[in-house]
């Protein structure tokens, strides 16, 4: 018997400019997954150094993920956040998007004003994301969830 696992996506927008100077490992998706992928398959796009990146988001999203992770820090970050979103909301409408990192936690209603993010995760994520996404998978009460 096979059991296939769900899955998890998780994304690392461009930062712009930045990018061209410094571009690291996405430790922040890094430190999220690490408490999920004992449950979930977690698959990470970063749209800093993948060049096919909106194809391989479509074809990771046909693949029916609990939910789309994207992390940003408040800046020029966002317009790529918006513009991924976007993306993701027109072809899958009912798709969980939740954001988080810094501009999350330090905007979180101004965030969740936007009609293309449906959580928000606040602080450092690791349990929070975790709880989150036990509760799309059927197993928890989002009121339980702190963060």
């Amino acid at each position: 018997m096979v059991m296939i696992m769900k899955h998890v996506l998780l994304i690392e927008p461009k930062q712009g400019e930045y990018d061209k100077l410094n571009v690291t490992i996405p430790l922040a998706l890094l430190s999220v997954s690490r408490k999920i992928h004992k449950e979930y398959n977690v698959n990470i796009l970063d749209q800093r150094i993948d060049r096919d990146f909106k194809d391989n988001l479509l074809r990771q999203l046909k693949n029916n993920p609990l939910c789309v992770g994207i992390t940003s820090v408040t800046g020029n970050q966002i317009n790529y956040v918006l513009d991924i979103v976007k993306l993701i909301k027109k072809s899958y409408p009912e798709m969980p998007i939740v954001l988080g990192g810094i501009h999350a936690s330090l905007l979180p209603k101004q965030t969740l004003e936007n009609k293309y993010i449906d959580f928000v995760v606040q602080g450092e994520g690791e349990v929070t994301f975790y709880e989150l996404v036990k509760a799309l998978d059927g197993d928890k009460n989002f009121k339980d969830i702190k963060g």
